[in-house]
């Protein structure tokens, strides 16, 4: 039921979070942070500056030398004919001839015939009295001498940028090409292929801009006093228009904290005609479905890693996505809005992680209460938080720290017992047993001492067992380069008298082969093969073999002792090392499993592990698995 309602509050962070972007992708919350990284990556699309482009601004040294504007139409004039003398190729001129003046005769002239002579129309909106537009043409004297007329008009985004340029516009039943398309017309002789790429609903293109200053520009002023040199100007696609600050011809544009000019802006649209090299922005129905693959992707890796490696992969995937944003930008020109996909993760994670540590602590919560419940000596919490919850689980927690040191002395107290109280009686009914040697008493009274001392004797060696796995659990023991076929050596010595004494063989030359050697406590590794081989003597038959060997296996020692018994009953084989694990001995006797406990704590303290099997023709084989020392490791 626990582990539904968890997959059930997963599923609800996940459609949360897939609601809130896709509505945010929709209502455009997250524009302002994406044109930061938009800006940032598009000039790293922007092709290479073409070297027929040549812009002659009308700056602020040209105002100063030739007078306020506007100026005289005669001066645009003489600037015409000397770059059609110069030998320009195409002439751009972005600048509204609107009003009729006396001059416009000689603007005509000037601009008629070759090179071609590009004049702009803008479409001013809103137009008067309601009308969504109005159109601002040159007047129709120069308007009759123009090779064309082209639209120049920008869109805007919601902060101020321009980003985008409509390259055609529909108007009295026809498309007007945009001015820079009809210079591209010109040199190329057919429309781009931008121009044919673009559709009737939306008939603009996404430009990547240089920095403001980046194409090769001079001053009107210099063009029009013949200071320019003819070579510079020859086979030049020339863009004329404002670039003084007071002339209100500016823009902000991506990538450049500079204003830009709408001479300038003309020259990066046709830059971009030139080398096809634009800007393509996905779908945002595309964005919005596209976000959600990192989110649900991450859910699911929720279920897998730890807080830490969950944390980890969020930052590594916010930070793949910008990268990934960024190269496909400069790359491809495929313009994917991050900020959707990277907000994702950053707000499942939380939400995921508050829910999970939610129902950790309403676990923790449910076992502290569970603990307090079964430990009435712990005095009640007293309600002094006044609702605070923390100051309320830090009373609580004081309660277990309180309970656990408590059970710390308990257990403490009850290994005392064990190792003195308990032993001691029952060393004394041995000594005791020894001392009388039961000549003279009745056959029947030597039996029952002789079970009397064996009852002693596995009391005795209950306790012993008990207090050395608790202390072999509980403390912290100094570890040193043991001789592992030393300790076999030492437990067979140990136990050969037992074993002999009801013959059965102990075969040691497989435990004397080799100088391995472990980290551990030789003292423990010595008990710990007694209690194997104790267990291997008790289980075999009479007149049967105990095989021992000490190995090496790569990085490791292997140290087994194999015995002829039974093996282990079926109900053991699932734990064989489990703690109270009673087992029925050869003699009749119950095995209290705490031998083999301490064989595994023994191993797991010299960092490796003890296994049990079952050899071909039966018997128990039990090995300690252990890392293998050497000189070597001690400079490490």
């Amino acid at each position: 039921m626990k582990l539904a309602r968890l997959w059930f509050e997963w599923f609800l962070i996940g459609l949360a979070g897939s609601i809130a972007l896709f509505l945010g992708v929709k209502a455009e919350m997250f524009d302002r942070a994406e044109h930061l990284i938009y800006d940032f990556a598009a000039p790293m699309r922007a092709a290479p500056v073409d070297p027929q482009i040549l812009i002659i601004g009308i700056d602020n040294d040209s105002l100063a030398q030739i007078g306020r504007w506007p100026w005289p139409r005669e001066r645009h004039a003489e600037l015409v004919s000397r770059l059609k003398a110069a030998g320009v190729r195409t002439i751009l001129y972005d600048v509204l001839f609107i009003e009729p003046t006396a001059s416009d005769a000689t603007v005509a002239k000037a601009i008629a015939g070759t090179p071609p002579v590009y004049l702009p129309i803008l479409f001013d909106i809103p137009g008067p009295n309601g009308a969504p537009y109005k159109i601002l043409k040159p007047n129709t004297t120069i308007a009759r001498a123009a090779t064309g007329l082209g639209i120049v008009n920008l869109e805007m985004d919601n902060d101020g940028r321009a980003r985008r340029i409509e390259i055609k516009a529909f108007e009295g039943g026809r498309w007007l090409p945009h001015l820079t398309e009809l210079a591209y017309r010109e040199m190329r002789g057919a429309p781009s292929p931008a121009y044919l790429r673009t559709g009737d609903t939306w008939p603009a293109v996404t430009v990547p801009f240089h920095k403001t200053g980046t194409f090769q520009a001079l001053s009107f002023s210099q063009v029009w006093r013949g200071g320019a040199p003819s070579a510079l100007l020859r086979g030049k696609t020339v863009i004329i228009g404002a670039t003084a600050t007071g002339l209100g011809d500016l823009y902000l544009v991506p990538g450049s904290r500079d204003l830009m000019s709408g001479a300038e802006v003309q020259a990066n649209l046709l830059n971009s005609l030139l080398a096809d090299r634009f800007i393509v922005p996905m779908d945002p129905n595309w964005v919005a479905a596209c976000a959600l693959v990192p989110l649900w992707l991450l859910m699911l890796a929720f279920w897998r890693l730890t807080p830490t490696q969950s944390l980890l992969l969020t930052v590594a995937v916010i930070i793949a996505l910008f990268v990934g944003s960024v190269l496909a930008l400069a790359l491809t020109g495929l313009w994917i809005p991050p900020v959707a996909a990277m907000l994702g993760p950053a707000i499942v994670y939380p939400l995921w992680n508050w829910r999970r540590l939610t129902a950790v602590m309403q676990f923790i919560d449910t076992e502290i209460d569970a603990l307090l419940a079964q430990s009435p000596a712990v005095p009640p919490a007293r309600d002094s938080s006044g609702g605070d919850r923390i100051a309320e689980g830090t009373e609580r927690l004081h309660q277990i720290i309180a309970l656990m040191q408590k059970s710390a002395v308990e257990r403490q107290e009850m290994l005392q017992f064990l190792s003195h109280d308990m032993r001691s009686p029952q060393a004394s009914i041995i000594a005791l047993l020894e001392g009388d040697s039961g000549r003279g008493l009745p056959e029947r009274t030597r039996e029952m001492h002789q079970r009397v001392r064996r009852y002693a004797e596995t009391t005795l060696r209950l306790a012993d067992n008990f207090v050395h796995l608790a202390r072999l659990e509980n403390q912290t023991a100094e570890c040193e380069p043991v001789d592992i076929a030393d300790a076999m050596a030492q437990a067979i010595d140990a136990v050969w008298p037992q074993a002999n004494s009801i013959g059965i063989a102990i075969d040691r030359q497989a435990a004397q082969r080799e100088d391995l050697w472990a980290l551990g406590d030789a003292a423990a590794l010595v008990r710990a093969f007694v209690n194997l081989l104790s267990n291997a003597v008790q289980a075999s038959p009479q007149g049967s073999a105990i095989r021992c060997a000490v190995a090496r296996d790569g990085d490791h020692v292997l140290a087994s002792v194999c015995d002829e018994g039974p093996g282990l009953p079926p109900a053991r084989k699932a734990d064989p090392f489990a703690r109270f694990g009673y087992t029925r001995l050869s003699s009749g006797a119950r095995g209290s499993g705490l031998g083999l406990a301490y064989v595994a704590a023994v191993a797991r303290q010299c960092g490796g592990e003890a296994r049990y099997a079952e050899g071909p023709g039966g018997g128990a084989h039990f090995t300690l698995r252990l890392p293998l020392w050497e000189e070597a490791d001690m400079g490490d």
